[in-house]
Order: C-alpha cells, then sequence, then structure tokens
C-alpha cells in the first residue's frame, strides 16, 4: 500500500513536466510576446535568431525563455526590453536587449528567476534590475554603456550575482537586498562605484574592478556585510570604503588608488589580510573606533602607508605592516 501512495504522489509531482510544451518563435508564434501570453506552466519558448519587439511575462510559473543564436531584442522607445512579473522559476538565458528607455531586462516579484548568459547595451538606467525576487540568479551576463547602473538588486534575499561582466556606464553594481552574494564578477570603468552595498548581510567576493571612483562601497544603511578576496585596481577614489558598523573586511588587494586604498569611517569593523600597493595617498585610513587590525600591509603610499586619524588606541592592532605611520 506504502508504495502504491509512494508511486502515485510522484506520478502527480511528474504531471507538469510530463505536459510541457516547446513553443517555437517565429516558427509557432512570429513573436516572442505571443509565445509568452500563450505559454503554460513549465512550458519553453525557443526563440531563433533575429530581432525581435519587447516583450513581458506575467503570472507564468517556470517558463525559460531561451535564445537560439544571436538574439536580439531592440527596445528603442520602451521602457523595458524584457520583463517578467509574477512568474516565479522564470528563465531567461541567451537574450540580447539593447536601447532600452530604462532598464533592459527587469523582474519583479518572481522568486527563483535565473537571468543567464544575457546582454545588455546602451540603455537609459540600469542593464539588469531584479526586485522583490527572493533567490534569483543573475549569472554570466554581459552589460555594456548602460547609463545607471550594470546590476540593480533593489530588494529581495538570497540574490545570486555571479561571473558578470560590466564596462562603462555610471555604477557596476548595486545590491539593496539581504543575504546576497556578489561573487567573482568584473567591473571596469564605470565613472562612480564598481560595487554599492546598502542591504544586510551582503557578502561581496572575489570580484575584480577597475577604474571607477570607488571599488567597493558599502553603504551607512547597511549591516552584517563582507567584503572578501576583491581586486581593485586604479580607482580615482578610494579602493574600499567602509560605512557601515560591524563590516569584515578580508584579504583584498588593492592597487594605485588615487584616494586611500582602504578607508574605514564605521566603528567595530574587522579587517585582517589586506594589500594596499601604490596608492597616491593614503594606504589605510581609520576614522573609527572598536576595529581589530590583523596582518595587513601598505606600502609604497603617496603620503602615508597608515593614517589613524583618531589614534591608533582606539584599534586593537595585531601584526601589521605600515613602514609610514601618520603623526
Amino acid at each position: 500500500m506504502k508504495t502504491r501512495l509512494a508511486l502515485s504522489a510522484a506520478l502527480l509531482l511528474a504531471a507538469p513536466a510530463l505536459d510541457a510544451a516547446i513553443l517555437k518563435v517565429p516558427g509557432d508564434h512570429l513573436t516572442i510576446a505571443g509565445a509568452a501570453a500563450a505559454c503554460a506552466n513549465g512550458d519553453t519558448i525557443l526563440v531563433s535568431k533575429g530581432t525581435y519587439e519587447p516583450f513581458v511575462l506575467v503570472g507564468k510559473a517556470d517558463v525559460t525563455i531561451l535564445g537560439k543564436g544571436k538574439v536580439v531584442i531592440e527596445a528603442a522607445g520602451h521602457l523595458h526590453g524584457v520583463e517578467v512579473v509574477n512568474s516565479p522559476g522564470a528563465v531567461l538565458r541567451r537574450l540580447r536587449v539593447v536601447h532600452a528607455d530604462s532598464t533592459g531586462i527587469v523582474a519583479l516579484n518572481s522568486a527563483g528567476v535565473r537571468i543567464e548568459r544575457c546582454r545588455v547595451s546602451e540603455g537609459l538606467a540600469s542593464g539588469i534590475g531584479v526586485g522583490n525576487c527572493d533567490d534569483a540568479v543573475i549569472r554570466d551576463n554581459r552589460v555594456r554603456d548602460v547609463q545607471w547602473s550594470g546590476v540593480t538588486v533593489s530588494s529581495g534575499d538570497g540574490v545570486f550575482v555571479r561571473g558578470n561582466d560590466v564596462r562603462g556606464g555610471f555604477q557596476g553594481f548595486s545590491v539593496l537586498g539581504s543575504k546576497c552574494v556578489v561573487l567573482e564578477n568584473t567591473i571596469r570603468d564605470v565613472q562612480a562605484d564598481a560595487i554599492a552595498v546598502s542591504g544586510s548581510s551582503v557578502s561581496v567576493l572575489d570580484n575584480r574592478a577597475r577604474g571607477g571612483f570607488v571599488g567597493v562601497w558599502v553603504e551607512s544603511s547597511s549591516s552584517s556585510v563582507t567584503v572578501a578576496g576583491n581586486r581593485v585596481t586604479k580607482p580615482k577614489g578610494e579602493g574600499i570604503r567602509i560605512e557601515s558598523v560591524g563590516v569584515n573586511v578580508l584579504d583584498n588587494r588593492i592597487k594605485k588608488s588615487v584616494l586611500a586604498g582602504i578607508r574605514m569611517s564605521a566603528d567595530d569593523g574587522l579587517v585582517a589580510g589586506n594589500v594596499v600597493r601604490g596608492g597616491s595617498t593614503v594606504g589605510l585610513l581609520v576614522e573609527s573606533a572598536g576595529g581589530t587590525y590583523l596582518e595587513n600591509s601598505a606600502r609604497k603610499s603617496g603620503q602615508y602607508d597608515l593614517d589613524s586619524a583618531i589614534g591608533l588606541h582606539h584599534n586593537d592592532w595585531f601584526e601589521n605592516d605600515f613602514p609610514t605611520v601618520a603623526p
């Protein structure tokens, strides 16, 4: 009896997959919008190469939209190229969005949405934006020359942002959600911050940033943030700027910053294993108290390798390497 019940349950769970269909564009539907309107939960929309108008996926679960070849969404005159709304588990893969008046690809209220291997360029706001999309995955995308942020996580828990490449524009990544992971992304030649964090319990790990004004900026509204293993080269301002209490800054490498390599402006931080080289002014600037500084190194700074603006006695120091210290 138990075996029959288990088998029946398994068949019920498998039923949606058995009923799922593949809709081809332009074979079955001339437009992606038409296929998105016609599809059911669990369906796959397979899009052949070509140029298409923007589309919206609304109220459908576990739908995959897959580009085959060079699939371009021409979004000039439209706010967005692709919108995913109230569609949990949706997957967007291998789509190219150009010239959106706002955000190229936007997902709202769609838990578990995946945006992978897409390209967005020449938009007037963000490249990719997600809001209230818990456990979303934004992975291996390329964003070029948008006027605001390459990737924006405006809200949502547990968003995973990995392996994206952002070049040009104003800002690389803006993370306001909580429990997010920003991992192994590359940011080059943005005007402002490569990565800006305003959320809580965010991990910024093993990213590469070149140029811009600040490599990683943890703003005062954040909490319980870890910044570890990042490489920042030639920022026009600070390599890492911390304005939130209790941030962990671990094993980062900063080269040739114009201002401080690392600037600690909030109390109770743990700063360990960081290396700063060749900055124009200060290697490590400490404007806060209650922190622990362990095995950090700054050398070849233009003015001082360490400047503790409030005095060394307000923090704990262990086995650091700072050949020049501000009086």
